[in-house]
């Protein structure tokens, strides 16, 4: 049965924020814009939260937006529809090992990969990698971008 973990992060994406998602066939890296609690009580600006994974298997972005997440299927297992969360014991996983198995019928996904599962105003991202890092940035969006491209286009396999 799977279980939603919240991520051990000191922010969250900005109410209104989209990311802006980059993959090819391996990898995928996208950023937001960040905010976090202040002892004022308040969301401040924190800069870009960047994103990058390492051998991605899958991923999906758009539906559910934040009026529909409540109907995520993830939602019965924890998932509130407001947190960045890891799928522990993901069925996602369970189904990719399952169509594999025809073909490759000793493929184990679950020992080396993991399922994240990230909500946006109008986007949900999920995506499953053997790993996943994280920085924020204070450079510009432009700059961000551009060294996304770049990240991208210097880990081509």
């Amino acid at each position: 049965m799977p279980s939603v973990i919240k991520m051990d992060l000191d922010f969250q994406p900005e109410s209104i924020t989209e990311p802006l998602v980059i993959a090819d066939s391996n990898n995928l890296i996208f950023c937001f814009l960040a905010v976090r609690a202040n002892d004022d009580g308040f969301m401040h600006d924190c800069g870009l939260a960047v994103f990058r994974t390492k051998s991605c298997l899958i991923h999906k972005h758009g539906y559910p937006n934040d009026e529909a997440v409540i109907a995520h299927p993830l939602c019965q297992f924890g998932f509130d529809g407001f947190q960045i969360c890891e799928v522990q014991n993901s069925n996602w996983i369970e189904d990719i090992e399952e169509q594999n198995s025809l073909i490759f019928p000793n493929s184990i996904y679950s020992d080396s990969f993991k399922h994240w599962i990230f909500p946006f105003k109008e986007t949900t991202l999920e995506i499953i990698a053997k790993d996943i890092e994280w920085e924020l940035s204070s450079e510009s969006y432009d700059l961000v971008r551009a060294n996304m491209l770049s990240w991208i286009a210097d880990n081509e396999s």
